[in-house]
C-alpha cells in the first residue's frame, strides 16, 4: 500500500487557522448546526468521529475538568443501523478539559437549550443524535469551503493533534493514552 505524503496526512498551521475561522463563521451563521461544533472539538482533542458521536453529557465532568471517552458509534452495514459500542481499543480514557473545550461545551449547551435540542448526547439536534458519518462529512465540506486542494478527514486532525503534542514535548506514552492508541 502506498503511503500518502505527510502534507495529505496532517493539517498545517495555516489550514488549522482557516478551518477554525470557517467553523467560527458557521457558528455565527448556523448556530444550530452541531457537526461544526464536533469538528471543533476534534481539533482540540483528536477524537474519532464515532467517539464524538458517542459522547454524552454524563461523561463530562466540568468541575473536575475532564471527560471520559468510553463509547463510540458504529454502523452495521447489514442491518443498516447505528449502534454504540466501546472505543476502538475497547478501553475508556480520561481527557482533560482545557478552557477552550470548557467554553465550547458551554456554548453547545446554550445553543441546544435555545433551539430545543438538548439531549443525552453532546452532539444532538431536534432530530436526535448526530452520527459520526455526518461529522466526517462536515469536516470534508469545511475543507472544500476553505479551498483546500486535498480534502482531509477527521483522522488527519487526529494525526495533527498527535504531532502537536509530540512537538510540544509530550511523551509518546501520554500522547497515545490521550488519543486512545498504542505508542507505535
Amino acid at each position: 500500500k502506498e503511503s500518502k505524503p505527510i502534507e495529505r496526512r496532517v493539517l498545517n498551521n495555516a489550514e488549522i487557522d482557516m478551518l477554525m475561522n470557517r467553523i467560527k463563521l458557521d457558528h455565527e451563521e448556523k448556530p444550530w448546526y452541531m457537526p461544526s461544533y464536533a469538528v471543533e472539538l476534534s481539533v482540540y482533542t483528536g477524537m474519532r468521529s464515532g467517539e464524538l458521536a458517542g459522547l454524552k453529557w454524563g461523561n463530562i465532568f466540568m468541575d473536575e475538568k475532564y471527560m471520559v471517552i468510553s463509547m463510540s458509534e458504529k454502523y452495521d452495514r447489514i442491518k443498516k443501523e447505528y449502534y454504540m459500542s466501546s472505543t476502538k481499543t475497547g478501553k475508556s480514557r480520561r481527557f482533560p478539559i482545557t478552557n477552550e473545550i470548557m467554553s465550547l461545551f458551554y456554548k453547545i449547551k446554550d445553543v441546544q437549550k435555545e433551539y430545543g435540542s438538548y439531549q443525552d448526547y453532546v452532539f444532538s439536534t431536534t432530530s436526535g443524535q448526530v452520527h459520526g458519518k455526518t461529522i466526517s462529512d462536515c469536516m470534508r465540506n469545511k475543507c472544500i469551503q476553505i479551498g483546500m486542494e486535498q480534502t482531509k478527514g477527521i483522522h488527519a486532525i487526529r494525526r495533527t493533534v498527535n504531532s502537536r503534542m509530540r512537538c510540544a514535548g509530550v511523551s509518546s506514552a501520554v500522547a497515545a493514552s490521550l488519543l486512545g492508541h498504542t505508542e507505535e
